[in-house]
């Protein structure tokens, strides 16, 4: 763990409410004296409070891994992307208005009622991205009344000025953010998918979604476990296998046949390779301290499956790929240690593994890798 940490708090954003359409955001911008060059950007609850409030922070992949923390906020954010140009971070923010701050519900969690709304932080300040519906004009509620509930579970910036988005894990949801006018296109999901889980990532072309999630069929067949085995919930999930979707037509290929919970697929820049997580022990007990993932990488068609991790008694998730293809960033948990999160990179082929910096935090959740070489 890296002995001394340089923090520099750069700004603090402060999340409004939407009951006025007069509102107006806080002019927060990212700074121009500060190289995010060779950073990764990530999520950590580093709080010694109880209730979740993950921020977000950027750590340089060189030595001497300076740490940033760009958020001090009480809202818990989420999900953050670099936009394609480095000019900006998109991500998700929640905002706790329709119950107290350090309400529990009966799993113990935070209640977060409150749907997470897009904020881009750029050099021009703080904006929110999606609208509060009850705020959108009538015939755009009318036309849009679909997106009145559910969250947002995982966000994707294009090329092109546009952000996907996972709307409740049942469709994604295209947004124009270059027009002022709101603008909305639903990717149709074949009814022969269960469910989108959680991240996906965008091809190299823009015309492809890769994502985890389960077939119809697949999910009637699921056995569930015995009462010493694990949750049931657990064990439904962890059948979770990778597709990939056109965004045009929404007509999907499965990649992975193996009945073991794959998540976090990740595009290589040149197209040709998919690296994701795999949890490769799904049937341990519910006493222990958590399921084993490790980072794999396939081609583009799902053929040459290889293990880049393997590592015992350490959970490897969320990869995502340098701007020149050559390395892959990722989390680390030790599974004997609550609490504690790393970040590590590897070279494209599961090579030189090195630490880039270990955190005393619940988790780093996604992470993403400044766009520019």
């Amino acid at each position: 763990m890296i002995t001394k940490i340089n923090i520099l708090i750069l700004f603090v954003i402060i999340l409004n409410g939407c009951n006025s359409k007069e509102e107006k955001l806080p002019e927060e911008k990212l700074p121009a004296n500060v190289d995010f060059t060779n950073t990764i950007i990530f999520t950590a609850d580093t709080n010694s409070n109880e209730i979740p409030d993950p921020q977000l922070f950027a750590v340089k992949v060189d030595s001497p891994h300076t740490l940033y923390q760009l958020t001090n906020t009480r809202y818990p954010l989420e999900n953050p992307v670099w936009l394609p140009d480095g000019s900006g971070v998109v991500f998700l923010g929640r905002r706790f208005d329709n119950g107290p701050i350090g309400r529990f519900g009966t799993d113990g969690l935070v209640d977060r009622r409150d749907s997470p709304d897009i904020y881009i932080i750029d050099t021009t300040g703080t904006r929110r991205v999606i609208r509060c519906w009850e705020n959108l004009p009538k015939s755009e509620r009318e036309k849009y009344i679909e997106l009145s509930g559910g969250s947002i579970f995982a966000i994707m910036p294009t090329s092109s000025g546009k952000i996907i988005f996972n709307l409740s894990g049942y469709k994604f949801i295209v947004h124009d953010t270059v027009q002022s006018k709101i603008s909305f296109n639903v990717i149709k999901k074949s009814p022969e998918l269960a469910h989108i889980y959680g991240s996906f990532s965008l091809s190299p072309d823009g015309k492809e979604i890769v994502f985890a999630t389960q077939l119809e069929d697949d999910q009637k067949k699921i056995h569930y476990p015995t009462p010493d085995s694990i949750s049931a919930g657990a064990y439904g999930a962890s059948f979770t296998e990778i597709f990939v979707m056109r965004i045009e037509d929404g007509i999907y290929k499965r990649l992975t046949y193996n009945n073991l919970p794959d998540r976090s697929p990740c595009w290589s820049n040149d197209g040709k390779k998919i690296y994701f997580s795999r949890c490769t022990d799904w049937s341990i007990k519910t006493d222990s301290k958590g399921f084993q993932s490790d980072i794999f990488v396939m081609d583009s068609d799902g053929k040459n499956q290889k293990n880049l991790t393997n590592l015992p008694g350490t959970s490897e998730g969320s990869p995502k790929v340098s701007p020149d293809n050559k390395f892959i960033a990722y989390v680390s948990e030790k599974m004997e240690y609550d609490k504690y999160t790393e970040i590590w990179v590897m070279n494209y082929d599961g090579s030189n593994k090195r630490k880039i910096i270990g955190l005393h935090a619940y988790s780093c959740g996604e992470i993403s890798w400044y766009p520019k070489k």
